[in-house]
């Protein structure tokens, strides 16, 4: 697995993830190795938090939130699942879904709107008791809604899925990051992309996932 760096084991890191659907990810695989971090995870796809329930019971390092992460200070939002054979109550791959209808548009499925709970990203703080050093969003494409949050808490290391994102929204991601201090520290071109504060020490021990 990809290494991350400059996050040290041996200290009580914080980790922000929006978007963790069932938890299996790479940030889910993190929680074992790092008893000393803390992770606070944010999935507001109802039958997907089921799911990141089971997967992290009874882990005391682990937080979880069923709420969708907005850049409003609505309580509720829209959110967009996957509607099947017109049977409201039916849905097909929880991950593909989101705040917009965009991504279930993309993959040619009729999409249906429910309302889920809500917080805006500057009450993550309170909420979480924490500021993140590392911050990960999959949003399916909703991530450049989020990019503010690395200037409002300037966590070491950020990473986001770039698969469902738009080349332009790439571009200006990238850019605000840079322009903030950030710099490239690894892509696969494919899923993800993960940056690191150039304002930090590299001295510190590399834990791996």
């Amino acid at each position: 697995m990809r290494e991350i760096e400059p996050l040290d084991p041996d200290k009580p890191e914080v980790i922000w993830q929006i978007g963790a659907f069932d938890g299996y990810d790479n940030v889910g695989k993190m929680v074992n190795n790092y008893p000393n971090w803390s992770f606070h995870l944010f999935e507001p796809m109802p039958d997907a938090f089921g799911v990141l329930q089971r997967n992290h019971k009874n882990r005391h390092n682990v937080h979880l939130y069923n709420v969708a992460v907005t850049d409003t200070y609505d309580t509720k939002v829209d959110f967009y699942i996957p509607a099947i054979l017109n049977d409201p109550d039916k849905t097909w791959a929880p991950q593909v879904c989101g705040l917009t209808p965009d991504i279930v548009d993309f993959h040619e499925l009729e999409p249906r709107k429910i309302q889920v709970d809500a917080v805006h990203f500057k009450d993550l703080r309170i909420l979480t008791k924490s500021v993140p050093t590392f911050f990960k969003t999959d949003t399916e494409g909703n991530e450049h809604r989020f990019v503010t949050i690395v200037k409002t808490y300037r966590p070491k290391v950020y990473m986001f899925e770039v698969k469902h994102m738009e080349e332009k929204a790439r571009n200006e991601h990238r850019c605000k990051l840079e322009l903030w201090g950030y710099v490239m520290a690894f892509t696969n071109n494919i899923d993800d992309v993960w940056f690191r504060s150039t304002q930090l020490l590299n001295n510190l021990t590399v834990p791996t996932l």
